[in-house]
């Protein structure tokens, strides 16, 4: 119950020092909806995205989600972050760099995926 009725999490802190060095390209709040409806949102035309889902840890609250309501993996990615909370699309060039600001504000973040060409779509491989 404490899990869901937690406050939700303001990424500015983080966020913000990154766009004064202009280190995103975009950033997707991966909110309801999940990676499927959020991240096309900021894709440009003519692009997708493949990620790995089993780079980001799942928090065990969506396991007894999945388990409890007896919900597929992939609906289960469709309606819930997963872990996901906010996607940061970063050039291939300065990932490392993002992730070094990151971790220097006590933050962790993986390299769970890429821009592909594509028609917006997600794939999660």
């Amino acid at each position: 119950a404490d899990a869901l009725l937690a406050v939700h999490r303001s990424y500015y802190p983080l966020v913000w020092p990154l766009l004064e060095k202009d280190l995103l390209h975009g950033m997707a709040h991966v909110t309801g909806g999940g990676l499927y409806d959020n991240l096309p949102r900021v894709l440009p035309a003519g692009t997708g995205v493949r990620i790995d889902p089993g780079i980001v840890p799942r928090p065990p609250i969506f396991d007894f989600l999945v388990e409890g309501g007896e919900v597929s993996l992939e609906e289960a990615y469709r309606v819930f972050n997963m872990g996901f909370g906010l996607v940061l699309f970063v050039g291939a060039d300065q990932a490392a760099l993002v992730q070094d600001e990151l971790a220097g504000a006590g933050e962790k973040s993986w390299d769970c995926g890429e821009v592909v060409e594509g028609n917006g779509e997600v794939e999660l491989a």
